[in-house]
Order: structure tokens, then sequence, then C-alpha cells
């Protein structure tokens, strides 16, 4: 790769296949911050990244029930 070239995609350190492409999940473990992910690369080499957890807000005053919304 040319240094003038700008890649979107992270690629292996090792191998420079895309990750997208190259990677296998091989575990996945909640914690109290979110996903831990290990992943292994065709090459061979092991990474892993934390997927933090989302915590999402609904709108003030709209309750949400089984069967629809709560008058």
């Amino acid at each position: 790769m040319i240094n003038s070239e700008k890649s979107t995609e992270a690629r292996c350190p090792i191998c420079e296949l895309r990750m997208s492409e190259a990677m296998t999940v091989v575990s996945r473990h909640r914690t109290s911050t979110g996903t831990v992910v290990y992943a292994r690369c065709e090459c061979g080499r092991l990474s892993m990244w934390m997927e933090p957890l989302m915590v999402v807000k609904s709108a003030p005053g709209l309750a949400v029930m089984a069967g629809g919304l709560a008058r």
C-alpha cells in the first residue's frame, strides 16, 4: 500500500488481509461494561476487542407494553 492511499478498512498487520474478510469470531463474553470478542485471522493471529454496552433511553412519558402503548 502506498502511503498516499487511504484505506477505510482495517487490515491484519501480519498478512494484510482485510479484517472483515479474514476474521472468524471464536468467542464472545458478556461483561458488565459490554462484550469482549476474540477473533482469529486466517494467518493465525488472535485479536481481542471490546464492544461497549449501549444504553438506550426511551422518550419521556412513553411506555411500551405487550400489545401496544400504555394509556
